[in-house]
């Protein structure tokens, strides 16, 4: 369902000169008024639709959805047909047809995966079985049609032979070339409170969108949550595995991996309760750092270095910019100056205009003491 005030956001972001492109994912139910605001916005439109297997809908529902992605193609927007494939006898027959029926010649495809909190139906394929036969015979079908063909989400190269893989990447060089093809990068997920994640699969990997500087700042972070999870959560054939030794393959998704074992909702949350750590489900990077600020500002500056000092090299806060602040204030704690002022300067580029000039007097204040 698209948001009641899709239009009034189609509008103001077309006509942002800075929006060069609109990219709406949808399935394709919504109020048929929602139709004709996206006519509106063609010129910077480009629709992803959805589309499940016929088995999946009502007669009444797939005539909807039907209705609707004839409504969006006629209408000249750009459409890319998605495809998420959960079943192990998965049937892509239905989906070609509505691609050569519509004349679109884009699909969007992955393999659906339990994400971290596991609510969904998944698939977890084991590596050269019939599946791989099945979806290899798919894409090569698509090939022959010249649909291109993109997968979304990370996808393990070993569901193919090395035959059959090299056959993919020659008759499709967007294949081989995939960002998602063995490794995934950081999707970047923005909610309207403005809070950041890092995919689908990851929503426990986030933070404010207001405590970075720049996209490349949150890139940043989020990968660093990568490393953490892609290399030292391995299980299984993976971690013998030549791809994964080469760092070609992290070995499935990632929203499946635990640091440190298989602990429940929210690990990777951290929380500060009574003296003692625990795990939370609702602790984000962002309000650790507020807390571990306030324990400075109650003057209760021997619980903060207990407490940072057990906490800043964890998987949720490396890369956080909120944890160059507070290293300068442990340093400063410790009489460190030189490193204080250091770490002061480093955080400046990262912090809002209102905290910056806090900054810029605690950098002064310490450069006149150094003298």
């Amino acid at each position: 369902m698209l948001h009641p005030q899709i239009r009034d956001m189609f509008i103001l972001a077309s006509s942002n000169v800075f929006v060069k492109h609109i990219e709406l994912f949808t399935s394709g139910r919504f109020p048929t008024e929602h139709l004709q605001s996206l006519a509106e916005v063609r010129p910077k439109l480009g629709v992803v639709f959805n589309l499940n297997e016929e088995r999946d809908y009502t007669q009444s529902a797939l005539e909807e959805t039907m209705g609707s992605l004839r409504f969006i193609v006629d209408s000249g927007i750009p459409v890319t047909l998605s495809y998420t494939i959960y079943r192990p006898d998965f049937s892509p027959e239905g989906h070609i047809r509505v691609l050569m029926d519509y004349g679109i010649h884009k699909l969007r495809w992955s393999l659906a995966s339990s994400g971290f909190f596991g609510s969904n139906a998944s698939l977890q394929p084991k590596k050269q079985t019939d599946f791989g036969k099945a979806l290899s015979s798919f894409l090569l079908s698509c090939a022959d049609l010249c649909i291109e063909t993109h997968v979304d989400c990370v996808l393990p190269p070993c569901l193919f032979d090395a035959e059959t893989l090299g056959h993919l990447q020659w008759i499709n060089p967007g294949f081989g070339k995939s960002r998602n093809v063995g490794i995934c990068h950081p999707a970047i997920d923005v909610g309207p409170d403005l809070e950041v994640w890092r995919c689908f699969g990851r929503t426990d990997i986030r933070g404010r969108l207001k405590d970075f500087e720049n996209l490349d700042v949150l890139t940043e972070f989020l990968a660093r949550q990568d490393e953490q999870l892609r290399w030292s959560t391995m299980k299984g054939e993976c971690l013998n595995c030549d791809a994964a030794k080469r760092h070609f393959c992290q070995g499935g998704c990632l929203g499946t991996r635990r640091v440190g074992g298989d602990s429940s909702e929210g690990q990777g949350r951290l929380a500060l309760e009574n003296d003692s750590l625990v795990f939370s489900g609702t602790e984000l990077p962002s309000q650790m750092c507020d807390r571990l600020f306030k324990m400075v500002v109650s003057g209760d500056n021997l619980k903060f270095l207990a407490h940072w000092g057990d906490l800043r090299n964890h998987p949720c806060l490396t890369a956080y910019p909120g944890r160059i602040v507070l290293d300068a204030l442990a340093a400063e704690i410790r009489h460190e100056r030189g490193a204080a002022l250091r770490f002061w300067r480093m955080a400046l580029p990262s912090l809002t205009e209102e905290k910056r000039q806090w900054v810029v007097e605690r950098i002064s204040e310490l450069a006149r003491s150094i003298g």
